[in-house]
């Protein structure tokens, strides 16, 4: 197997176990056993579970962007963009639901968890959150080009206060076990883009 792929290997089981635990209380070996690899091989990937940790949310922030992208931006079949924009939330609320009310979200899991532990790991956070940001701008400047939303809407500030209000959203819902509070977002962003509740 190449070097590559295990490596990947362990980012992506870190990534499934730290969801449902916490990147504090789980230890390296908890991880190498669920992948199947000798202890050596975390450290010849990985100087030291800091350095593990920030991989793991560059992994987890480049690859859930990629799929953010490309389902936001894609006008097939959907294509007005204010409506892909809806239904990306929606269906974030339906896996929440199916998950009993725990964050489906890696990054926003840690984002209160290692902030104040790791600079290396909230900067980290903080691209993939701004990478987020600048897809949601993209789907609004392309509802702005086609005469959805007012031409001189601020497209940035925007995207901004949704990813505000979606992050503080989803933190009440992880602390509630309820979507309601990612429910009511939805409610919100619907009545700004649309104009409608």
């Amino acid at each position: 197997m190449s070097e590559k792929n295990t490596k990947e290997r362990i980012l992506e089981a870190a990534e499934s176990i730290i969801l449902e635990e916490s990147f504090h209380s789980v230890g390296i070996n908890q991880i190498l056993t669920a992948v199947g690899v000798p202890k050596g091989s975390f450290y010849h990937y990985f100087p030291s579970k800091e350095a593990f940790g920030t991989e793991m949310i560059r992994h987890y922030a480049s690859r859930e962007n990629q799929q953010r992208r490309r389902i936001l931006r894609n006008s097939d079949p959907e294509k007005n963009p204010i409506q892909r924009l809806l239904t990306f939330f929606e269906s974030s609320i339906v896996r929440i639901r199916e998950s009993g009310g725990k964050c489906p979200c890696l990054m926003q899991k840690l984002a209160t968890e290692v902030s104040n532990f790791s600079d290396a790991m909230r900067e980290e956070l903080s691209k993939g959150f701004a990478d987020l940001i600048e897809i949601f701008k993209e789907t609004l400047d392309e509802a702005v080009a086609e005469n959805l939303l007012p031409a001189d809407l601020d497209t940035e500030a925007e995207a901004t206060f949704i990813m505000d209000l979606w992050a503080g959203a989803q933190q009440r819902t992880i602390i509630t076990r309820t979507a309601a509070p990612t429910q009511r977002a939805v409610e919100v962003f619907r009545e700004r883009l649309t104009g409608s509740r």
